[in-house]
């Protein structure tokens, strides 16, 4: 099961040089699709230890740091059909932060239509869909595999639950999916849960990849783990836009040496 672990944020302190940064100005921010939005500011000062870097907030939550004095941020794997609220804070290197900048704010249009997940392979509500393999299995004792979570159309809460496949420190492991016929499909997505306090995360960096024959893929999408905050929550990675004709899905996913747990694999079109 996933055990207690300790992690800690640095998020400021009591600096030795008595100097803390400039407050960023001129914060701003962009709509560039449903799931991203373009973060920019004045980039600070600071006369002591320097700027070390900038924390981003959205929502009023902690979401990323980023180290350098840089004065910009492109915000990844939204949501569509949102509106999310911005402060960045600098930091130098002695821990000393700056105040938080004004606020601004960017709505997001609404995600491409992508109703119909053949992932279901036309099961009913409930049962299991589509076939897939793994080539790391699920912790047997816990969080097994029973060969139907991953298409079964049921999305688990904020709890470890029958919905989900928990696998402990995997490295990188991969999910082949047959839909049974060609499909054209617009959008692939996976489903996580993060829970810190239990050392399970998002996983770093995955993949989709589709095929005509299970055997040669291609690479449809590369997500890296999102930008959130460290609270428990879901996050689904989202790939969308997509106009792949093709049978079989695949996903791989460098779950890293923490624990990862997955409830849905989805390939959706219309």
């Amino acid at each position: 099961m996933p055990t207690a672990a300790v992690a800690t944020n640095f998020h400021g302190g009591s600096g030795s040089d008595g100097s803390a940064p400039s407050t960023p100005s001129g914060v701003g921010a962009s709509t560039l699709s449903p799931q991203t939005v373009y973060l920019w500011w004045n980039t600070s000062s600071d006369a002591g230890a320097g700027v070390a870097g900038y924390h981003i907030f959205r929502d009023d939550e902690l979401v990323a740091d980023i180290i350098g004095n840089s004065s910009s941020y492109f915000d990844r794997q939204l949501d569509g059909s949102r509106t999310y609220r911005y402060r960045v804070q600098a930091f130098d290197g002695s821990g000393l932060s700056s105040g938080l900048s004004a606020e601004t704010s960017a709505t997001t249009p609404a995600l491409p239509a992508a109703p119909v997940n053949y992932a279901r392979c036309g099961a009913a509500a409930g049962q299991p869909g589509c076939t897939y393999t793994s080539t790391k299995p699920a912790d047997a004792t816990h969080y097994p595999d029973s060969g139907g979570e991953l298409t079964d159309g049921r999305h688990g809460g904020l709890v470890y639950g029958p919905e989900r496949q928990g696998r402990n420190a995997p490295g990188t492991y991969q999910f082949p999916m047959d839909l049974g016929t060609t499909k054209t499909i617009t959008e692939v997505n996976t489903t996580w849960l993060q829970v810190r306090p239990d050392y399970t995360f998002l996983p770093p960096h995955l993949t989709y990849e589709v095929s005509n024959d299970g055997v040669n893929f291609r690479t449809t999408s590369v997500i890296d783990r999102p930008a959130i905050g460290a609270g428990i929550q879901t996050k689904t990675y989202r790939a969308i836009n997509l106009s792949e004709s093709a049978r079989y899905v695949r996903v791989t996913v460098d779950g890293g040496d923490a624990w990862t747990m997955l409830d849905e694999f989805e390939a959706r079109g219309n």
